[in-house]
């Protein structure tokens, strides 16, 4: 751009750009196949998002309280199972463990016998965990090699 030109009207341009666009629309809806790949497109996004909507409030749910459309039923996959056995297959998954983060006592216990620890380090190396003395160690810098 030459100093001396006038700059653009940005007014008179966004209205070219919103004709230019209105006519595009216009003429994509005048041709009938166009028309319904469109609609096809957008009832297919509408479609996956539904799908998507349902999957998360699901996964936010109980497996219970889960309902799964088209799915036969309990009664329908084990039709030979009388009602209150079991049915055939590997047994139940056990309830987890309880983990030692469960156990605020060991938690404590542990903490202790750390904190010991680090107190025979701390008088071994003769300080009360004041610092190392002397000059600051000098950072290294590492060497790049291109190619």
């Amino acid at each position: 751009m030459i100093m001396s030109e006038a700059p653009p009207d940005f007014s008179s341009l966004a209205r070219r750009y919103l004709d230019l666009w209105q006519e595009q629309v216009a003429a994509m809806a005048n041709e009938p196949a166009l028309a319904e790949a469109l609609a096809r497109g957008i009832a297919a996004m509408t479609e996956g998002a539904n799908a998507f909507v349902h999957a998360a409030s699901a996964g936010a749910a109980p497996a219970s309280e889960v309902q799964v459309p088209d799915a036969p039923s309990a009664s329908a996959r084990t039709p030979n199972v009388p009602p209150g056995s079991s049915a055939p297959g590997a047994a139940p998954a056990a309830a987890a463990s309880a983990g030692p983060c469960h156990d605020p006592d060991g938690l404590t216990r542990r903490l202790a016998a750390l904190e010991e620890r680090v107190a025979a380090l701390e008088s071994q190396a003769g300080g009360e965990g004041g610092g190392v003395e002397g000059k600051p160690r000098r950072r290294r810098t590492r060497r790049v090699e291109m190619f």
